[in-house]
């Protein structure tokens, strides 16, 4: 779940700027990375939040900061990820 705060819209560049939060959760099995039983199956959840830019309604860059909540998979020493870059086209 995300949600999206769009800023008004620079007219003469065509630039919207955004704040975005959001809160993911997912249930995964059978890795094939998996180094053992015990990282096989379970739920994994994430939130963070960030910054987007869209330009032309055609795409959007975003700056996330994120943090993973739970799960078998989280390492303890890299639960948060500063500055990762999306980038996406959409209609």
């Amino acid at each position: 779940m995300d949600i999206r705060y769009l800023l008004p819209e620079y007219t003469k560049l065509k630039l919207q700027p955004g704040i975005i939060a959001y809160w993911d959760i997912g249930y995964y099995r059978n890795l094939h990375d998996a180094p053992d039983d015990e990282y096989n199956k379970g739920w994994i959840s994430s939130y963070g939040g960030g910054i987007s830019l869209r330009i032309m309604d055609t795409a959007t860059f975003a700056l996330y900061i994120h943090n993973a909540w739970f799960g078998n998979t989280t390492i303890e020493d890299d639960r948060i990820t500063y500055f990762e870059l999306d980038f996406g086209f959409h209609q």
